[in-house]
């Protein structure tokens, strides 16, 4: 029964395939969304349009703090999340 295994198998790549096809057809007819109120939004609070960094520690919720967390900011703690100090903010924001 291989031949049988392999029919469905390429049967269901091809419904993938058409399935994709189709979607990507349907995306590129839709009209361009309007950003225009996010922008202002981003340009009025100075946010930025991507995310270079994740790491949270200081911005978490009090009530979920990490064990570790009183002890990281000592003079001689080590730093934990580094891209503080490969990443500033933008020169015109402070």
């Amino acid at each position: 029964m291989p031949g049988f295994r392999t029919f469905w198998l390429l049967y269901f790549l091809l419904v993938q395939a058409l399935c994709g096809l189709g979607l990507m057809v349907w995306l590129s007819l839709r009209p361009a969304p309007d950003f225009t109120t996010r922008q202002a939004l981003a340009r009025r609070y100075l946010l930025t349009d991507f995310c270079l960094s994740t790491e949270s520690r200081h911005v978490r919720h009090p009530n979920f703090p990490e064990w570790m967390a009183p002890f990281q900011d000592l003079p001689g703690g080590h730093e934990h999340f580094p891209s503080s100090s490969f990443i500033s903010p933008p020169a015109g924001q402070f």
